[in-house]
């Protein structure tokens, strides 16, 4: 299977080195003060066949000189070099001595890994910050930058220092983010109420020990900004690598500043390793290649997950200066593992769960359950009083209903979102033309409409939540059942409907509960596919097929 390839966008990282000791600090930094004068602007280099915009600079960063340091002042220069590419490709060097023993001005310690017994005493670190460059850019870019500054002013500088090759074991990365271009229409499958954003929000929702959160920013526009933190705890919960990862769908600050032409109209769908949801911990630079392919990895099955083609399709992806919706290359060492989706695993046992408990629910226990549907929590008191029951009652609907709900000093909750949205579809309001069907029903399956309404309620919700209806159409005989349901049912749980085994599990415990005299065995199912219906004998060889497929996808 072929998958598009993600691109880079940001990265922070510090690269050590210690070959040459301080030499190539000093280096730089008398090539800045002595030929540039501290300052140097509007230079240009062709790199790559790159036009690379050069700006070279200092600052002050503390460090106080040593004895034998021949500065002028008391802090020692630090170098910054700032480059811009094509686009938006930049990035930011900042170099920085580290010796043992480093101090401020005022004699602080300053703690550095050039401290340890595995570094030597001393070297240099290297802040990288940019944007739109791969990782191995930059170890590349540095050393022919400083070449350039050298040879724009006739110095010299060692052709060996800087270069990737020098760099210490000690280097490591701080932030990496890859990123995909959606176009708007198909990025509502990320982030819609469907979306797997929301998906992995109902999955981590109610797991003991796991940290994460979501943001959602719609002010301006829908999908403005969604991003959705998971720490290693909640990483654990889901295939996405090992790592703390941020998932983050966003547009231009001002998303409504170009039109669809423009590919910036499109969001950026991207992943994040970031070291703040790793316990502080970075990556060895050494890592830097597999870092990539687990955000690479991630992006792909994310998409997976939401029912994006990952294939590089430009109906569905949109180019960008960096991001050209090209295929993937794999090869033995970066193969992309697609893996299930872990949400429906959640929702199937939760689903199990609830099939379960209504199986053994009293009619005064649907009535507490009707009456916590409205919300999260409510008190005893407004409990028993909307279902007209009694304390006593109201204690054993709890021990009974467990698995649905929990109580917490005289407050009853629900024990999952996800589960109040489950029973509360169950027990929607009955609206007339509902009644109307649900009388229709009695009818033709010679039952007394008032007794149907009386123990009924559940099955007359079941026909308003997917359009169905108890038909006499003069095909089959008045003793046998026949239901259509209008509402789309998918034959598998990864489909875009309700899929078909859990609507007949409902249907099985709501016929049971309103007592019907005649049998759902050898019913006539009809029911809409999306592209037509189908029909099946209950009980029948169809039946149970379709059942199978159900559980198994």
């Amino acid at each position: 299977m072929t998958h598009v390839a993600s691109a880079p966008h940001e990265l922070k990282a510090n690269l050590n080195y210690t070959e040459y000791g301080l030499s190539p600090y000093w280096a730089v930094s008398n090539l800045l003060i002595r030929e540039y004068d501290g300052y140097a602007s509007d230079l240009q280099f062709e790199i790559g066949g790159e036009t690379w915009d050069v700006e070279f600079a200092y600052q002050s960063g503390g460090i106080a000189p040593r004895l034998q340091d021949d500065v002028g002042g008391e802090t020692l220069y630090e170098p910054k070099i700032n480059v811009r590419g094509d686009g938006e490709r930049k990035a930011d060097f900042h170099i920085r001595p580290r010796y043992e023993g480093m101090t401020t001005p005022e004699g602080s310690r300053i703690s550095s890994p050039f401290d340890r017994d595995s570094l030597p005493n001393e070297g240099y670190n290297v802040r990288v910050q940019g944007s739109n460059l791969e990782p191995h850019e930059y170890t590349k870019l540095l050393p022919a930058i400083v070449q350039r500054l050298g040879a724009e002013v006739s110095q010299r500088i060692n052709p060996d220092y800087f270069t990737s090759g020098n760099l210490h074991a000690s280097s490591n990365v701080d932030e990496y983010e890859r990123y995909v271009r959606l176009r708007r229409s198909m990025n509502q499958k990320v982030i819609g109420t469907s979306g797997i954003l929301q998906k992995l929000h109902f999955l981590l929702l109610d797991q003991e020990g796991v940290k994460y959160s979501i943001d959602v920013d719609n002010e301006d526009v829908v999908g403005k900004m969604h991003k959705m933190p998971l720490d290693r705890s909640a990483i654990r919960e889901v295939p996405l690598g090992s790592r703390g990862k941020q998932l983050k769908s966003y547009l231009l600050k001002n998303p409504d500043s170009v039109d669809d032409t423009d590919p910036t109209y499109h969001p950026k769908f991207g992943v994040l390793f970031k070291k703040s949801l790793n316990g502080e911990n970075t990556i060895r630079w050494s890592e830097v290649d597999a870092l990539t392919r687990e955000l690479h990895e991630s992006i792909v099955n994310l998409l997976y997950w939401s029912g994006v083609p990952t294939d590089p399709d430009h109906t569905t992806f949109v180019p960008d200066d960096h991001f050209a919706a090209t295929a993937y290359e794999e090869d033995e060492n970066s193969t992309v593992r697609l893996f299930d989706d872990p949400t429906p695993d959640l929702e199937a046992s939760q689903e199990a769960m609830l099939v379960r408990q209504l199986r053994e629910l009293t009619d005064a226990d649907m009535e507490h359950l009707r009456a916590m549907t409205d919300g999260g929590q409510r008190h005893y008191d407004a409990v028993i009083e909307e279902a007209d029951t009694s304390v006593s009652t109201l204690y054993r609907t709890l021990k009974r209903c467990d698995a649905l709900l929990k109580s917490d000093n005289g407050v009853v909750k629900w024990r999952s979102k996800k589960i109040r949205q489950e029973v509360a579809a169950v027990f929607e309001r009955v609206e007339e033309t509902v009644e109307a069907a649900a009388d229709q029903a009695a009818r033709l399956l010679g039952m007394d409409p008032q007794q149907l309404k009386e123990k009924g309620s559940a099955f007359q919700a079941w026909l308003n939540r997917y359009g169905a209806e108890v038909l006499d159409d003069g095909t089959e005989p008045r003793s046998r059942v026949h239901i259509k349901i209008t509402s789309v049912l998918s034959r598998f749980r990864s489909g875009s409907g309700e899929y078909i085994a859990k609507v007949l599990e409902y249907l099985e415990i709501v016929w049971s509960k309103a007592g019907f005299d005649a049998s759902l065995h050898g019913a006539v199912i009809e029911y809409n596919t999306g592209n037509g219906y189908e029909r099946f004998r209950y009980g029948s060889k169809k039946h149970q097929s379709l059942m199978e497929s159900s559980a198994t996808r």
